[in-house]
């Protein structure tokens, strides 16, 4: 097993297993540790960007809200208008049936 302290090589370790390990650790050492101003500078604009969209898709978001709400009074107006036109004809027709007195039981003529 491998110890816990880096600095140590374990005895019980293969040896092909311990230099893959040492290799490792000399890559990490090799690693810069600064990152480059322009990968900082695209991950800042990506922040940016998706703190500033946000009230724009509040927006848009509301425009849509808006925009069905306003549909659904539409589609209830139509509704309406045929339904007072259905209304209407029938008063009509029942308008035209009395004043011919059609079917009334009634005969129209002298009596």
């Amino acid at each position: 097993m491998f110890s816990s302290n880096p600095g140590e090589k374990s005895d019980s370790a293969p040896q092909g297993e311990a230099s893959r390990v040492d290799q490792c650790r000399d890559q990490l050492r090799q690693c810069p540790l600064t990152v480059s101003a322009q990968i900082t500078d695209a991950v800042t604009q990506a922040n940016v960007a998706s703190l500033g969209i946000g009230p724009a898709f509040a927006i848009v978001q509301s425009f849509l809200a808006q925009s069905q709400a306003q549909s659904v009074l539409f589609a209830n107006m139509v509704q309406e208008h045929q339904q007072l036109g259905t209304a209407g004809l029938a008063a009509t027709v029942q308008s035209v049936i009395q004043l011919l007195g059609v079917g009334g039981g009634k005969e129209s003529g002298a009596q």
